[in-house]
């Protein structure tokens, strides 16, 4: 590794959840749920046509790097992502429950939120 490892603080976990609803409010994707744990971050999300999911992890990374660097009390990081990402598209809707299932039942979350999901009781917002 060239560089130190990044973690998370509950403030940038903050932050990327704030920026992550704005952002997929401005795409028109529907934002399920969201776990930030220390080191990475879990988030399912509904899109309309099929995009490509590198296009979507690249403009959560983006803004999400954009809204740390302006609000994070350490300031401008050289590098908050690794390089890849998990991206996988979920074709039925049993794989989105599943999935979403998953996100919320991390362990040591800094942070885990849901939309309003009816089919597994979830009223719409923080969950932890």
């Amino acid at each position: 590794m060239k560089l130190e490892p990044m973690s998370f603080t509950a403030r940038e976990a903050e932050l990327l959840l704030e920026q992550f609803l704005e952002t997929a409010a401005y795409r028109a994707w529907q934002l399920l749920a969201v776990s930030v744990l220390t080191t990475h971050v879990h988030a399912v999300l509904g899109v309309p046509g099929d995009p490509d999911p590198e296009e979507l992890l690249r403009d959560f990374k983006a803004y999400g790097s954009r809204k740390l660097n302006q609000h994070s009390p350490r300031g401008r990081q050289a590098k908050w992502w690794s390089e890849s990402g998990s991206r996988r598209k979920l074709p039925e809707e049993k794989d989105v429950l599943a999935a979403i299932q998953y996100v919320l039942r991390q362990e040591c979350p800094l942070l885990i939120w849901s939309a309003n999901i009816p089919e597994l009781g979830l009223p719409q917002g923080r969950v932890v």
